[in-house]
């Protein structure tokens, strides 16, 4: 019955199929056996008809998910695309290719990523990962040239290295005010560095993504931040990865406000740097902000954050989602942790991020030091709700090992209880303390309040 369908019919149904994905745990891919079995040419053998659609639709052969490559899979892999890619004609097409090894740098004759860079004028949603100790084995770096007509580009290694590599050039020169360019994501990591159009009077720079929504790079762009971020005035999601390699002096920059962000996510081995970046942002609209940072919490980053937020509500906050994730240090004596008197500044500066946030949902506290007195600010009143600190809360999360075990097992449970009898709605609380988990299974309050229905983990 299905050779009886119309090709227009079929054609849908084939697309249904796509992308075609290479499967690595396949044994038989080391033969054209495993080619044969991928679509759309698998659906070329069944029937003359099923072929004839396969062979005149060139969109058929226009998306490939190729990840996890080693060198078992060349030169297969490379004739597949090579075949996709012709059969594709002058299509966009949409390709996802991870490779852990370094085999195909090896045959610079027959280059897979020099046979993907050399069809950039047809690149629509375009994913490549190199493994870094992989590219070092590379003699040349590769230029990446982004369409006006590019919706997805994202490039860069698997995972951070040690070593500092220049996987590539991203030219994006045909990307300015005269053009409009469609490109919506881009994701950029220090690896790659950027070409960008210099205006009419080489006075500055021509940069334009009228569609950019999603933007992911490093401050390690060759460029300076203010003029990527003025360049996507519409961009709603944003990560930017302060590189070791960024000068402070480089980062004197342009304010800029992004008026239609709502998320934003700073990952950053510099207070200094950060902080230079947060004066700099405004942000109106934005829902939710995570900032990472590789080193010990400092009263100096908290008080750069709570300018951040204060600036960027003037009136009234409505972030929903606040994370911060730091490094805690190496404990070699617990009764050293918290001497009497060290990190009030702390509880001060974070008290001033969390008192505007009226509308926060989900406070995630990774690696910030938690003494009494912060247990104690986030601790609702019962018998009086008009003060609560983050009133709307529904999901808490604190990570801190340094306090000394079960000084605090008493505070954070006065807190859950007073949590649980004035919340909103429902509420989930995860608390990794040392010693915590032992008491709050013995605590009759705690567990009275788990059986209420609140969520609560500690293990």
């Amino acid at each position: 019955m299905a050779q009886n369908l119309s090709e227009d019919i079929l054609y849908l149904v084939f697309l249904h199929a796509l992308p075609c994905v290479v499967s690595v745990s396949s044994m038989d891919f080391y033969n054209d056996v495993h080619f044969r079995r991928l679509p759309p040419f698998n659906f070329s053998l069944v029937c003359r008809t099923w072929r004839s659609v396969c062979m005149t639709r060139p969109r058929l052969w226009c998306a490939i998910h190729a990840t996890r490559l080693h060198q078992g899979h060349f030169p297969l892999i490379n004739n597949l695309i090579k075949y996709w890619l012709l059969r594709g004609g002058s299509a966009s097409f949409d390709l996802t290719l991870g490779i852990v090894d370094g085999i195909f740098f090896r045959y610079p004759e027959d280059n897979l990523l020099d046979l993907v860079v050399g069809e950039w004028h047809r690149w629509n949603e375009i994913q490549i990962t190199v493994d870094p100790y992989a590219w070092q084995e590379a003699t040349n770096s590769l230029s990446f040239r982004c369409s006006a007509s590019t919706k997805a580009l994202r490039i860069g290694m698997a995972y951070r290295s040690d070593v500092d590599m220049r996987f590539g050039n991203l030219d994006l020169t045909p990307c300015t005010s005269h053009v409009a360019a469609q490109l919506q994501v881009l994701e950029i990591d220090s690896s790659v560095r950027w070409v960008i159009p210099k205006s009419d009077d080489h006075s500055g720079s021509a940069l334009f993504l009228p569609n950019l929504q999603h933007l992911a790079f490093s401050t390690d762009c060759n460029i300076g931040i203010d003029v990527v971020l003025a360049a996507c005035p519409k961009v709603f999601l944003l990560v930017i990865d302060v590189s070791n390699n960024t000068d402070l002096d480089q980062t004197r920059m342009e304010s800029v406000a992004l008026p239609y962000l709502t998320n934003l996510t700073i990952k950053t081995r510099s207070d200094a740097v950060s902080n230079v970046l947060l004066k700099h942002l405004t942000c109106t609209s934005l829902r939710e902000f995570e900032f990472m940072n590789s080193g010990e919490v400092t009263p100096f980053c908290l008080q750069s954050i709570a300018k951040f937020l204060s600036k960027s509500y003037p009136v009234r906050s409505r972030l929903c989602g606040l994370f911060l994730r730091y490094v805690e240090p190496r404990i070699t004596d617990p009764q050293a942790i918290d001497p009497p008197g060290l990190h009030s500044e702390h509880a001060l500066a974070l008290k001033e991020i969390l008192h505007p946030l009226e509308d926060l949902h989900v406070l995630h506290l990774d690696g910030v030091f938690i003494n009494k007195e912060i247990v104690e600010f986030l601790t609702p009143r019962l018998e009086a709700t008009t003060s609560i600190l983050c009133p709307s809360l529904n999901s808490l999360f604190i990570f801190c090992k340094r306090a000394k075990p079960g000084v605090l097992n008493e505070a954070l449970e006065e807190m859950i209880v007073s949590r649980w009898k004035t919340r909103k709605g429902a509420l989930s609380i995860d608390l990794y303390f040392r010693d915590f988990g032992d008491f709050a299974r013995k605590s009759r309050r705690i567990q009275e309040c788990a059986s209420e229905g609140l969520v609560i983990r500690f293990d």
